[in-house]
Parts: structure tokens; C-alpha cells; sequence
């Protein structure tokens, strides 16, 4: 028997679609809402949940493990209110419990977390594999344990970004990684998004301070500074995980990313060469390489390193982006007009045209004004 076990908020706008893509693979559906003011009980109501109220007190463990404490199935299942799970993997899923003894094993999977920025660290274009389930230009990845024996013993830990995986480890509890991807929507929608990132930052500087600069609290924490557009406390929280950890090329990669944000693009550059020693494939860094050479170097080496990183990246879009503009730059004009009218055949077409204008401010700002004359002269025709 499977518990779905999740907690809600005012998440009428995506219940429906997550309780529907489930109810065929769960025995029951456990929803405890900390305060809902729309209609999600009663969308959780129409899918016969069992549903309980909890008074929100800034800890998200808590929430999920009083849900925990209401299922009664040998497994739970653990979802946010804005994802779901293809009917294409149904049988998988099931396969997943069939055949084990509850209690020996839990199962990780990966969460294809939907964006539109394709800048994002881990960017990964849509393949057309999951045509229903797919949003959005493409995904970036995160993975945590989901489908897990049903244990007393089995807790979530941290207020926020919460785990059950530390649970499972002092139970010498198994974690396997499985093949089916977890769809989430929620980054596709701003007010949703910023809610959200709000919430986890004032929850994330709390959890940094009660850890006394744990370095997952700190990453955590750097991490959601940028995506709220904090870009100067980014940089000071990266240097400060990267003084302590200095071998993970994502974090000269972010710390590279809140540069660009301050418009410190020599400092950029240095992060990004940083990143590319520890990583010298990692497609993020290359990209950062090469736009930061574009803004303060050689325009031909950004063409020559955008080149290289389209052979073995051929989808990225970021990259077609920036290949398209140098030519024009270096007066390339038809291969570089090419490129732009492919990108309008993109799920960037929305954007191209803002994103056009805020390369060419960039360059205003960094003094290359031969780049902003060339591409001033196209800028009615593209993404128009």
C-alpha cells in the first residue's frame, strides 16, 4: 500500500493536475494545508484526500513529517502540490514496490524542474520524450529520495530544503536511484517563483545561523540570494563557501553569474576561468567564458569558443545566442542573421528581442561600442 503524503498552500492552480496523475499508483492521498484561502481543499476534497489542517511554523519538516504521522500505506510517497508524474511511467512505478519488502529500500529520483532561462546551471533542452509533461525551453535537474518505507524512525530533517535521506542513512536504510523523472511547474510562474524563493531565503539565513555556517546551509543559501536578484550578497556567500570548499566548478560558475549581475565582468571572467580548471567541459562555465571575453576581450575568441561548445552542445540555447551576435559583431552579418532566425523558431522567441536590447546595453556599459553600432543596426529585426 502507497501513501502520497504532501503539504499545500493556496495550490488550487496545479492540485488538480498532480492528484490526477497520481491517484492510479497511490492507495491513499494524505494532504495537510497550513492555511489555504483558495480552493485547495476542494480540489484535494474531489480526489477523496484525507485532509488534515497544521498551523504553519516556519519549518517545512515538520509540516511534511505530521503527514507522515496520518498515512497509513507500507510506502510513502512524497510530491509538492505543483508536480506530477507521467502516466507513461505508471507501470514503472508500480515495478518500483512489487516485488520488495517494504522497510529495506528507499528510491531517489530526479526532478526535471521547468525554466525558461536557459542560464541557469544544468540547463537542459526539451527532447519531445515527455511531449504531455514538458514546459517551458527546457529543465534543470535536482534529485532527493521520494518513494520511501513507511517508519516511525523515518523523519524529515531542516526547516528548510528538507531531507529524508539523514534518516535513512542512521537506519542503514538503501537509497536507489530510479529512472523516473519527477515533472515540476512551478518555476514557470513568477508570482508563484517568488514567493516561494522569498520564503526559502528568510528561511535559509535562519537555518545558516542555527548551523554555524554549514556548508549545504551556505550553498543553499548563495544559491537562492541570486535567484531573488541578490546579486552583491551572492558574491559574499559564495566566496565565503568557496574559501571552504574550493573544488566544485558550480560555485565559480554561480559566483561568476552574481558578478555579471554587479556588471564586474573582469571579476566574471576570473570565475569563470576558475571554474573551467576545475571543469574544463562544463558547458555553464564555457558559456560565462566566452560572453565575459565578449564583453571585455576578443570577440573572435568568443566566436572560436562558442563554436566548440555548439559542437558538443548543439540545443544550448544561450550559446546560439551569443555565436549569432558575435558575428554580426565581427561582420559575419548573413550567418549571424541565420542564427537569429533560427532562435525565433525557439521557445526563446518571446524573449529574443529584450534580450537583444540588454546585450547591446552591456556592451554600452563596457565601452564596446563598435559591437553596440553593428547590432544597433539589426535591432528592429530581430525577435520582432
Amino acid at each position: 500500500m502507497i501513501s502520497l503524503c504532501m503539504i499545500t498552500r493556496d495550490e488550487e492552480q496545479f492540485l488538480e493536475r498532480c492528484l490526477d496523475s497520481v491517484q492510479p499508483i497511490v492507495d491513499e492521498i494524505i494532504v495537510v494545508d497550513t492555511g489555504s484561502v483558495d480552493r485547495t481543499r476542494e480540489v484535494a476534497d474531489s480526489f477523496r484526500a484525507r485532509i488534515y489542517d497544521f498551523a504553519w511554523v516556519d519549518d517545512f519538516s515538520a509540516a511534511r513529517n505530521y503527514s507522515l504521522s496520518k498515512a497509513s500505506g507500507d510506502w510513502i510517497l512524497s510530491l509538492d502540490a505543483d508536480e506530477c508524474i507521467s502516466e507513461n511511467d505508471h507501470g514503472l512505478f508500480k515495478n518500483l514496490v512489487g516485488n520488495i519488502s517494504p522497510g529495506s529500500l528507499a528510491y531517489s529520483f530526479i526532478t526535471r524542474n521547468y525554466i525558461n532561462d536557459p542560464n541557469q546551471v544544468g540547463w537542459t533542452a526539451n527532447d519531445g520524450i515527455y511531449a504531455t509533461e514538458e514546459a517551458g525551453g527546457g529543465w534543470i535537474p535536482t534529485e532527493k529520495v521520494r518513494l520511501f518505507p513507511n517508519r516511525d524512525q523515518v523523519k524529515y530533517a531542516y526547516a528548510v530544503h528538507e531531507m529524508v535521506e539523514p534518516s535513512l542513512q542512521r537506519l542503514n536504510i538503501k537509497i536507489k536511484g530510479c529512472a523516473i523523472p519527477i515533472h515540476h511547474y512551478g518555476s514557470l510562474f513568477k508570482d508563484h517563483k517568488k514567493s516561494k524563493m522569498l520564503t526559502y531565503y528568510q528561511m535559509g539565513k535562519k537555518k545558516l545561523n542555527a548551523t554555524g555556517n554549514d556548508k549545504v546551509a551556505l550553498y543553499e543559501l548563495a544559491v537562492q540570494a541570486g535567484i531573488i536578484g541578490k546579486a552583491e550578497e551572492a558574491t559574499e556567500l559564495w566566496q565565503k563557501f568557496i574559501a571552504e570548499k574550493t573544488d566544485q566548478p558550480e560555485a565559480f560558475v554561480h559566483l561568476a553569474t552574481a558578478y555579471f549581475q554587479l556588471q564586474e565582468y573582469r571579476s566574471a571572467l576570473q570565475a569563470s576561468k576558475r571554474a573551467l580548471a576545475l571543469d574544463p567541459t562544463m558547458k555553464e562555465a564555457l558559456y560565462n567564458y566566452a560572453l565575459c571575453e565578449f564583453l571585455i576581450g576578443d570577440v573572435g575568441k568568443t566566436i572560436a569558443n562558442l563554436d566548440d561548445l555548439l559542437a558538443k552542445h548543439p540545443d544550448y540555447i544561450p550559446a546560439r545566442f551569443l555565436a549569432a551576435a558575435a558575428r554580426i559583431c565581427c561582420g559575419d552579418i548573413q550567418r549571424g542573421l541565420n542564427g537569429f532566425r533560427e532562435l525565433e523558431r525557439t521557445d526563446m522567441r518571446p524573449h529574443l528581442s529584450a534580450t537583444y536590447k540588454d546585450l547591446i546595453q552591456r556592451l554600452a556599459g563596457a565601452n564596446r561600442l563598435g559591437c553596440v553600432r553593428a547590432l544597433m543596426e539589426f535591432s528592429k529585426e530581430i525577435g520582432s
